[in-house]
């Protein structure tokens, strides 16, 4: 599961929307991000698989090589 984890984050922070949350409260402070699908209406099965997509060459390899590609 820790590769799952691994991917999901590095597919969030490869995206629009975790920059987009910490610029409206952090930076600008106007609680007013504009997302990216603006609703949950326009997310779809594709995106959603695109966050728990392997990385290639930048996936998380565990010690015990195949027993952690297998888990993932």
């Amino acid at each position: 599961m820790l590769v799952v984890d691994y991917r999901l984050s590095q597919h969030c922070l490869a995206g629009h929307d975790f920059f987009e949350g910490v610029r409206a409260v952090l930076i600008d402070r106007d609680n007013a991000p504009t997302w990216s699908p603006a609703s949950l209406a326009e997310i779809d099965d594709a995106l959603l698989d695109g966050y728990f997509a392997p990385l290639g060459a930048e996936d998380l390899v565990l010690a015990g090589g195949d027993r952690a590609r297998k888990n993932g």
